[in-house]
């Protein structure tokens, strides 16, 4: 019984690592892989971000994919009018037939303002 109390102890007491949340603003661009049979298909793809659980999606803008082989590397712009905090986004890639699964969820911190000038300049 011992034994089962301080191992409990141990692994309640054992400090978890927390994971940093990535910090975005205007002028990043969301970046992920894309599977598909070539990269003409990739780039050809529609794709939507779902922020925040949201059920409409946003169609991505400025969409790019490189690469040689799959998967290949891609690029686009965060949805329009993002507002500063943390957030939640998903996305699913599209053709003409339909609408392929939502990614796992990425969570970020958008950040809008800049911040403030230095004050009180001086030389030392």
């Amino acid at each position: 019984m011992k034994r089962i109390i301080l191992l409990s102890m141990l692994l309640i007491s054992t400090p978890l690592t927390a994971q940093s949340i990535p910090v975005a603003g205007p002028t990043n661009r969301l970046g992920f892989v894309q599977d598909a049979q070539d990269l003409q298909t990739a780039q050809n793809y529609v794709y939507r971000e779902y922020l925040d659980n949201s059920i409409v999606p946003v169609i991505m803008t400025n969409v790019t994919c490189t690469g040689n082989q799959t998967p290949f590397q891609c690029v686009g712009d965060f949805p329009p009018g993002m507002q500063q905090g943390q957030h939640s986004i998903m996305l699913s890639a599209a053709n003409i037939v339909a609408e392929g699964p939502k990614s796992n969820p990425f969570i970020f911190v958008f950040i809008t303002n800049a911040p403030i000038p230095p004050d009180q300049i001086h030389i030392v």
